[in-house]
């Protein structure tokens, strides 16, 4: 089976939400890190809403690779034999 330009797009959002995500709840600071900004004031409220948004993307990503992968597959035989 070949699969469709639509469903590897939709597994690499997930992957790359879902790898935000972890390394959102694994190292919070990273964000501050990677821009040398501080843009909540240490409030921890821009962290937690990146693990939000970040976990919901992968959700729904992961939702839509699996609706794509299911409408291509062939159809399973389980009638009459």
């Amino acid at each position: 089976m070949r699969l469709t330009s639509m469903l590897a797009m939709e597994v690499a959002v997930a992957t790359l939400a879902a790898a935000i995500f972890a390394a959102t709840l694994i190292a919070p600071t990273w964000i501050e890190f990677v821009f040398q900004a501080d843009l909540d004031a240490r409030s921890g409220d821009l962290e937690r809403s990146v693990a939000v948004v970040s976990a919901l993307v992968a959700l729904g990503a992961s939702m839509l690779a699996r609706w794509e992968w299911r409408r291509h597959r062939p159809a399973q035989g389980g009638g009459d034999a």
